[in-house]
């Protein structure tokens, strides 16, 4: 009996078989619970942040923290010869300076 799965059918079937096995191989890396981060770090209120970790703690890019810091309207920092240090209780304040009631309170802006 002539095989019926000849030309494009085979291709079709031989396409099936390798995404099948494809994914058979991707599926238990999918089905792996994810990789557990780094423990935060616990900060103390002296503790002197690089401009990246200064970042990540206000969830803004560090370019956005260098525009701020020409323009005077971010956190206080540091110079430290050549280097940019944030202290975490500045970082803080800054953040608490930021609160506000509702969409109209000014917070300390008079």
């Amino acid at each position: 009996m002539p095989n019926p799965n000849t030309g494009s059918d085979q291709a079709i079937l031989d396409l099936i078989a390798y995404f099948a096995k494809r994914d058979s191989l991707l599926l238990p890396r999918l089905l792996q619970p994810p990789k557990k981060s780094a423990k935060r770090r616990r900060f103390s209120d002296s503790d002197l942040l690089r401009p990246i970790e200064a970042a990540r703690i206000l969830k803004v890019r560090p370019k956005t923290l260098a525009n701020w810091r020409v323009s005077g309207v971010g956190p206080k920092f540091t110079r430290l010869g050549g280097a940019i240090v944030y202290r975490y209780s500045e970082l803080q304040a800054f953040i608490a300076k930021g609160s506000r009631a509702s969409t109209s309170d000014k917070g300390d802006a008079q």
